[in-house]
């Protein structure tokens, strides 16, 4: 078989399989049936054809691009049909996130043929993503696949050498939600001072220049998305079990440790993987840092191989899956739908299968479907010793275990 057909035969395999995982989730969440946000928030919030602007004329807690969405799909909702404006809604909103969706899955695909061999690149991509419990449940469940596709197209845009269109896709993805471009800090931790100062400025610039317009009309509307987070309860998090916490899901010492913790982790992992930085630094932390991780620490001189050659490259993908996995660890908000940020860096990352690492990402994987499976099974969902923060807690400490297993298996990839 020609590389030309079996290219075709795996873009054919890929594009069905991912059209009938994303059918699954639209069925599971079609309205009255299995809880989803995209559904939740029309059913909560519209009691009319009049239809009030998010930020402007009413509070919404999400970035300005899912907000766009929103309105869109709820205003054609209307327009479809008067009687039954929920379901045109959800079929609108679908319609965008099956886009975003096979934009993703064939982003991501792109990257791993440069990582393993194209004849290999589809079973990472299959057994890491598409076919995953989490993929599967949560594509139609809120509208992070957006903001994951237009990192994993920042991601391909920086191994172009394409920078600034790279920093102008991250800044969409934080204009559709600030996590999903959280790896854009491994990028800038692998550039030398003017590189990472034009990524910075065109990062800034871009989601500047989404959010000025709401911005303008409305500022108290505006702050009000960032607000409404920093004042939410601790949801889903390891950190429940942060020693002062009494069953007080809004007590401020839990979010003060999540941030200490992500600054500690963040600076330990980028200090490990990052020549450029731990050149100096390092010898400093690398008793301390080695207990940390398990893994022994080089302290080489920077290499500059090209930038589309596999090794940097798979090197910088790992740097990325790292920082994104420490952000959700380390978050006070780690609700189970925020995993479709990391899939598909798993795929590109754990390209190089080893059975003890799959086996890790599938205890992962199907303990974070137990949290929502198992939310609306108890009657307090929200603290310890429910089911469902004990396998909260649980996801977290497997997540972290495989960031050690990472770090330990790529131990000299500086």
């Amino acid at each position: 078989m020609s590389i030309h057909k079996a290219r075709l035969r795996h873009n054919l395999i890929l594009f069905f399989v991912t059209s009938a995982v994303f059918l699954v989730s639209f069925v599971t969440h079609l309205p009255g049936k299995e809880y989803s946000d995209v559904v939740s928030i029309f059913a909560t919030r519209i009691t009319s054809s009049k239809v009030p602007l998010p930020y402007i004329q009413t509070h919404f807690e999400y970035p300005v691009i899912t907000g766009l969405v929103y309105y869109v799909a709820t205003k054609m909702g209307f327009y479809a049909s008067k009687s039954n404006p929920l379901f045109y809604y959800y079929f609108f909103t679908s319609a965008v996130l099956y886009a975003f969706t096979l934009a993703t899955v064939f982003e991501t695909r792109t990257l791993l043929q440069v990582v393993v061999r194209p004849k290999t690149s589809l079973r990472p991509l299959l057994l890491y993503m598409v076919v995953t419990p989490s993929f599967v449940w949560f594509l139609t469940y809120n509208w992070y696949i957006i903001g994951t596709y237009l990192t994993i197209r920042g991601l391909r845009e920086f191994f172009a050498g394409k920078f600034d269109k790279c920093a102008v896709f991250f800044g969409l993805s934080a204009a559709s939600n600030l996590i999903t471009a959280a790896p854009l800090l491994a990028l800038l931790a692998k550039s030398d001072v003017r590189r990472a100062f034009r990524l910075t400025a065109f990062f800034g610039a871009t989601w500047s220049l989404v959010n000025a317009p709401i911005a303008m009309l409305n500022f108290s509307g505006f702050v009000a998305q960032f607000t409404w987070h920093l004042n939410w309860y601790a949801e889903d998090s390891w950190l429940l079990l942060y020693p002062p916490y009494n069953k007080n899901i809004f007590d401020a010492g839990v979010k003060a440790a999540s941030g200490a913790v992500l600054l500690v982790l963040l600076s330990a992992v980028l200090l490990i993987r990052n020549s450029n930085i731990s050149r100096r630094i390092i010898p400093f932390l690398q008793k301390p840092l080695t207990v940390l991780f398990l893994t022994n620490i080089r302290c080489d001189a920077p290499r500059n191989p090209s930038l589309w050659s596999a090794t940097p490259v798979r090197r910088t993908l790992g740097d990325a899956w790292l920082v994104q996995a420490v952000v959700l660890f380390s978050s006070y908000i780690y609700a189970p739908q925020l995993n479709i940020t990391i899939l598909p860096l798993f795929a590109l990352t754990f390209s190089e299968f080893r059975l003890l690492g799959y086996l890790g990402f599938i205890a992962f994987d199907l303990v974070n479907l137990q949290v929502i499976t198992n939310w609306f099974l108890t009657s307090d969902p929200w603290n310890l010793p429910s089911i469902t923060q004990v396998f909260s807690v649980l996801r977290c400490v497997i997540l972290i275990l495989l960031v050690a297993f990472y770090l330990r298996m790529h131990r000299t990839d500086v």
